[in-house]
């Protein structure tokens, strides 16, 4: 009796560990990871330029505003 439940719970075990081997994920690298030898962003140089040139133009727009509405205040 003890020898078939051992049989039993034998080829229970083999069946479950074939199905956790056909669900398993397998990931397969396609490239090796490689490290950047320089960061390609956030760009700082270009970054404060252009916030520089930004408001440049915004101050060099009020700057006429006012200008324009003190002459015509005149």
């Amino acid at each position: 009796m003890a020898g078939k439940q051992l049989e039993i719970a034998s080829a229970s075990l083999q069946r479950a560990q074939d199905d956790a081997r056909r669900q398993q994920l397998f990931v397969v690298p396609v490239v090796d990871p490689n490290m950047p030898v320089k960061a390609l962003y956030p760009e700082r140089t270009k970054t404060v330029i252009t916030a520089f040139l930004a408001l440049a133009l915004i101050y060099g727009i009020g700057w006429l505003i006012t200008a324009g509405v003190k002459e015509h205040a005149a």
